[in-house]
């Protein structure tokens, strides 16, 4: 099996060692190792990293993975070759800034993709080899429950409930600064009355956290969705949940969760992005049925 490497922002600076250790690992796996030729920065670094990321598709690997990213990701989506993407099949996953990314195989093709693992983070860590399982089981099982539940089907992850009925949509978000910036543009995915909105990397500082939320009320974020999933912030999520509440009052959404395992977690959720997703807000449990 072919895994796709590429560097969403930057060739390689200080992780070199981290970069090798994950492709030793991979390989162990039995996976056939695609990864950027860093003399491309030769060329600038957009039209380098767009370059190697449209020759590791043409190879159409089956799984691609982002090295790891900063916050300009979405410098390289305009020079990606879309028809390669379609054609290739290849199945995407990622975190934090490299959601520019993902949502935009969402809008312009139909492969499958996924908001979870990096290559270089997560794959360094203690964890890895559940990291590599909790993947391959998102990818391969048609149906997947969120979180991790006890013998009585208790959940045991710390999430926060908001709301009284079972409901279902389509998942669709990321990481919030990235989703902002490719907001309204034909890389980002409509929000309809469908929609479950997730959002990760909500950070510490409250003028911020105050900033985002007057994004999402301008831009009906709160109202249009049937329900909106929160990943654990930097701020708390009882305090995240405390500031949305006095800010919108009697607009404050029937239905949301916080404190879902994300960019900031040791152990990130896998999402499917585009998936049938269900929230049992009275059981407490999260499922998704996949694409």
């Amino acid at each position: 099996m072919k895994l796709g490497l590429f560097h969403p922002s930057d060739f390689l600076t200080d992780n070199k060692i981290d970069f090798q250790n994950s492709i030793d690992f991979f390989i162990e796996k039995g996976f056939t190792i695609i990864k950027p030729d860093e003399k491309s920065k030769n060329h600038g670094r957009n039209v380098g990293l767009a370059f190697e990321f449209n020759k590791m598709i043409q190879r159409k690997p089956k799984l691609v993975l982002p090295t790891y990213c900063f916050e300009n990701t979405n410098t390289l989506i305009d020079l990606i070759d879309w028809k390669l993407v379609k054609k290739s099949n290849s199945i995407f996953c990622g975190n934090s800034y490299a959601t520019t990314i993902l949502n935009a195989v969402v809008s312009n093709s139909n492969n499958r993709v996924f908001y979870g693992p990096n290559f270089i983070k997560q794959f360094n860590q203690e964890q890895k080899n559940e990291y590599y399982i909790n993947l391959i089981d998102c990818i391969n099982s048609k149906f997947s429950k969120k979180g991790q539940y006890n013998e009585n089907n208790i959940l045991l992850n710390d999430w926060i409930f908001e709301g009284t009925k079972k409901i279902t949509g389509n998942l669709i978000g990321g990481e919030i600064e990235s989703l902002i910036k490719i907001w309204n543009t034909q890389y980002m995915p409509s929000l309809t009355s469908n929609s479950i909105l997730f959002i990760d990397g909500i950070p510490e500082d409250e003028y911020e956290v105050e900033s985002i939320i007057s994004f999402m009320l301008h831009n009906h974020l709160f109202k249009k969705p049937k329900a909106i999933i929160f990943a654990k912030s930097l701020m708390g999520d009882q305090k995240l949940q405390q500031l949305i509440k006095e800010r919108l009052k009697n607009n404050y959404p029937k239905n949301i969760v916080y404190g879902i395992e994300g960019m900031f977690s040791n152990n990130i959720i896998c999402w499917e992005l585009n998936a049938q997703t269900t929230i049992d807000f009275e059981g407490k449990i999260i499922t998704q049925i996949s694409r």
